[in-house]
């Protein structure tokens, strides 16, 4: 795992190996009655840690061979137990140390990876948090702020999106513009040569400053000082009563 930091490879190699490796303990040592069936049980516990389908592998494969080891004369699979009286309980402990042994170490690369996911899950979360706090602030400042701002495609010269000091001041329900040609509200003889026709010329980051007469919903008309700037295919753009 230090070497390559794959923890799902990890756990894959160490329940096959282990998988062959108990197996072969168990033909060894008693079949179905050895000890080492313990540690065939031990693997579903790793197989969970990758991923769920993995563990419902694995309980399959397990039980299967329970089944093939208890029924292993009818199937003709040879069954001995060459471990010597005398050394059975050093075998037994053996088995232990390495049931404790491969429980520690699924242990320890679950908590590896667990802990890794937690701190992941939670740096994105405060970043969400962080994020959501931005945007309604930023939500606040435009919808708060005495400044007409909108949103204005280029390609159609029409109003994408106002904040609501267009009802404000100019008395204009939101649905009201939002889609509406800027000629519509903004009289046309005074905007720039740039927002006169569509398709307009303006690049990328291009900023641009101009006065222009704005009608009131009322019939009212004011003069309002504009600034603006391109961007995506769309002019972002504020204004302000002119100073007389």
């Amino acid at each position: 795992l230090q070497f390559h930091h794959k923890a799902m490879l990890a756990y894959q190699v160490m329940i096959y190996l282990s998988y062959v490796m108990t197996v072969l303990f168990m033909l060894f040592t008693g079949g179905f009655q050895s000890p080492a069936v313990f540690i065939l049980c031990t693997l579903p516990i790793g197989a969970f840690n990758t991923s769920r389908k993995q563990g419902k592998i694995w309980v399959g494969i397990v039980i299967i061979t329970f089944i093939v080891l208890y029924f292993s004369e009818s199937f003709g699979i040879p069954v001995s137990n060459v471990i010597p009286d005398q050394h059975r309980y050093l075998f037994h402990l053996s088995m232990v140390i390495f049931i404790f042994s491969l429980i520690t170490v699924f242990s320890i690369i679950f908590k590896y990876s667990s802990y890794n996911l937690y701190r992941a899950h939670n740096l994105a979360s405060e970043q969400l948090d962080d994020k959501k706090k931005r945007l309604d602030n930023l939500i606040n400042l435009v919808n708060n702020t005495p400044v007409l701002m909108c949103v204005i495609d280029l390609s159609s010269l029409c109003f994408i999106e106002v904040n609501p000091y267009f009802k404000q001041e100019l008395r204009y329900e939101l649905v009201e513009v939002r889609g509406r040609k800027i000629s519509d509200i903004i009289r046309e003889e005074t905007l720039p040569p740039e927002l006169k026709k569509e398709g307009t010329t303006l690049k990328e980051d291009q900023r641009i400053s101009f006065e222009c007469t704005v009608l009131y919903k009322t019939g009212a008309e004011k003069s309002y000082q504009w600034n603006a700037i391109a961007k995506r295919g769309k002019l972002y753009a504020n204004a302000r009563e002119a100073v007389k």
